[in-house]
């Protein structure tokens, strides 16, 4: 990556980041001030809302994960791969979090709603179990040390791809689970954009664009990290090996 495009990254992750942390503001400031703030199992209405917070969480980190490699170029890929690795994992959990909160929030009412009825629900859960499957098979080709270098390289096209596809999901998943919330919490008075309405539309406004930055970094060539000497040696002698 040349100078040029290295301080465009810079600045573009910046930007990136200062939105990542709005939206877990904005997300924090629409639950605690308009939707009742937190409870548990004992208060099912308001363990949903750890829903919203770990989901807009870890949308951010999925983020933040996609983009390692190139914000931290000049590190070994070894560090790399474990921060990206640890990072996923951080997600999932959140994932699972998020999961469990709304199934809680449905199950324990003193007259339970149905699950999985919804569009939102479908798209949210089946982005969750191809974002496990992601990891499993990363593991599998990436992490096993018996793994065939060149079912790797074979295998790494596809990581990638799903990697993109699994972040516009859940972008699609947060947008569509806002509209279902906002809705079902201000009601006809929606029309009149209040501030339980604005919040959180201004919520769908910041992720919006959050995604829109990280996919231009993701799938910008110029901004790809260059192998160090190091590796661009072992990787050398492996094909000479093979």
């Amino acid at each position: 990556m040349d100078y040029q495009s290295r301080r465009e990254y810079k600045v573009l992750y910046s930007l990136v980041t200062i939105l990542g942390i709005l939206n877990i503001i904005l997300a924090l400031i629409w639950t605690c001030s308009y939707l009742g703030g937190f409870g548990w199992q004992d208060d099912p209405l308001h363990q949903f809302n750890y829903h919203i917070v770990f989901a807009a969480s870890g949308l951010v980190l999925y983020g933040k994960g996609l983009l390692i490699y190139r914000t931290l170029h000049y590190k070994t890929k070894s560090t790399l791969k474990l921060y990206h690795t640890i990072t996923m994992l951080i997600v999932f959990v959140l994932s699972v979090l998020s999961l469990k909160c709304v199934f809680d929030s449905h199950n324990y009412r003193i007259r339970p709603i149905p699950n999985l009825y919804s569009l939102h629900s479908w798209i949210g859960l089946g982005t969750v179990i191809l974002f496990a499957t992601q990891i499993f098979l990363g593991f599998i080709f990436f992490l096993y040390p018996r793994s065939n270098a060149s079912y790797k390289r074979l295998y790494l096209r596809y990581h990638q791809f799903f990697g993109v596809i699994i972040f516009i999901l859940a972008v699609i998943s947060c947008h569509s689970g806002i509209m279902e919330k906002v809705k079902a919490a201000v009601g006809k008075d929606y029309q009149t954009l209040p501030p339980a309405a604005l919040v959180p539309n201004f919520l769908g406004v910041a992720i919006t664009i959050f995604a829109i930055l990280v996919l231009y970094l993701v799938l910008t060539p110029q901004f790809k990290r260059i192998p160090l000497p190091e590796e661009d040696k072992i990787s050398f002698e492996m094909r000479n090996n093979a």
